[in-house]
């Protein structure tokens, strides 16, 4: 009786390892066909957002290269009507230019032999030169955070305390020379004010980088998010398009062609400029994405994924960083281009324009998109330059900034482009060294 008993119980444990094997070997082949059927799932997905897509980047970019088409007739006349300052005139104020450059060593040295030269409280070294009563507190930067992600955007733009309904905003679709301000009602201030605005792009990121210090480069001065490192909220700033650059005869390596059989051979990268301190590194960037022509909240979405490569660049000091969306829409990459150039021709009209008196009026503007929502610009006057390592600049001013405005483009009239960085207990907005 004992021995039946052994061997119906061995023949059981038998029966069931084998189950067991059979189990997980059915197990294992359920989850290879979910991992199929995600895979295939992720594609049809793409390839339907890519239909969506298609259809409303043709909308957009038609609209845009018709308004292209309106700048380009102004240029025709801004270039009548700008009177280029002739080389007599222009030697005299560059021998006014060292002469002041000059005067303002001389006082530094004296002020150095006096012993009262103060630190700022921003970098504490004297790179930059601070009077008493320095403003340059530890600011704070001007991202927005959404722990709700994109639903809670516009929340956090009506809900703003600091520009309660952004009335010192000017929405970029509603912007025309009237509404600019008195004396500068001009189609050369409209025009440049205009081709940053179309290369002014919507950041979004969705990775805060272990790897953010706890202070700015050899300082005391706790550096923005540090104790945010490892979270995934969203955080939007924004940034502007500086280079459209064309490959051919490589495989466009955008999301839709990794998936695809035939990927495109003909696509190009586009080279976006904004804040280290919105996108920090490598880390960040594999999780950041732009938004391009976000002008009304009907704008349709047009949106690439940043690659990482080579191109990848940053600067903790100068609070700078450039990277790179690649895409293979021809109609995208070309009205791109177009804008760039366009860029570039009217940044050369304003500085001749504008040459001669760009220190005393201190015109200024920045595009941004405040709260990661449409696009909207505010225009003003720069406050004080401060110089570091002999060329690099940075601005401070007034101008109306909100969360969401890290990154943006920061045109001061005479000078090279820089981006915004973030404000200060103050109330004081300051751009990145540049």
């Amino acid at each position: 009786m004992d021995t039946k008993f052994w061997e119906f119980k061995e023949a059981v444990m038998t029966e069931l390892q084998t189950a067991s094997m059979f189990m997980s070997d059915l197990q294992t082949k359920c989850q290879n066909l979910c991992d199929d059927f995600r895979d295939h799932k992720e594609m049809i997905k793409v390839q339907d957002k890519k239909v969506v897509m298609s259809e409303n980047e043709d909308q957009i970019i038609t609209m845009k290269l018709n308004e292209n088409m309106k700048l380009k007739e102004y240029l025709v006349t801004v270039v009548e009507h700008v009177n280029f300052i002739d080389k007599d005139v222009l030697k005299i104020k560059d021998a006014q230019r060292k002469m002041c450059l000059k005067e303002q060593n001389i006082q530094k040295d004296i002020t150095r032999s006096n012993g009262i030269e103060f630190l700022c409280q921003k970098s504490y070294t004297p790179d930059v030169q601070c009077v008493k009563d320095c403003l340059h507190v530890i600011g704070q930067h001007d991202q927005q955070i959404s722990e709700g992600g994109e639903n809670d955007l516009h929340a956090h733009l009506e809900d703003c305390m600091r520009n309660p309904g952004h009335v010192h905003f000017t929405p970029i679709d509603t912007l025309c020379s009237a509404s600019l301000p008195e004396g500068n009602q001009n189609n050369i201030w409209y025009s440049i004010i205009k081709a940053v605005a179309d290369l002014t792009v919507r950041v979004s990121v969705t990775m805060t980088s272990l790897d953010r210090p706890e202070f700015w480069p050899n300082t005391k001065v706790p550096y923005f998010l540090y104790n945010m490192r490892g979270s995934q909220h969203l955080r939007t700033g924004s940034g502007k398009v500086e280079k459209v650059i064309k490959f051919t005869n490589e495989s466009c390596p955008c999301e839709t062609c990794r998936y695809s059989d035939k990927p495109n051979t003909e696509w190009w990268k586009i080279k976006v400029y904004t804040a280290a301190n919105v996108v920090f590194d490598g880390v960040e960037a594999r999780h950041t994405t732009c938004r391009f022509f976000y002008d009304t909240e009907e704008s349709p979405e047009i949106s690439l994924q940043v690659v990482v490569d080579n191109d990848f660049k940053t600067n903790i000091k100068g609070d700078w960083s450039c990277f790179c969306c690649v895409t293979c829409n021809k109609k995208l990459a070309e009205t791109l281009q177009g804008m760039v150039e366009d860029y570039d021709i009217f940044n050369n009209i304003t500085y001749h324009k504008y040459n001669g008196t760009s220190e005393e009026d201190k015109l200024m503007f920045t595009v941004s998109h405040p709260h990661g929502c449409r696009k909207l610009v505010s225009l003003g006057q720069w406050k004080d330059k401060y110089t570091s390592d002999i060329i690099l600049q940075q601005f401070t001013y007034y101008t109306c900034t909100c969360a969401g405005c890290s990154g943006a483009p920061v045109y001061c009239v005479g000078h090279c482009l820089h981006y915004h960085s973030g404000s200060l207990k103050s109330g004081l907005c300051y751009s990145n060294y540049g």
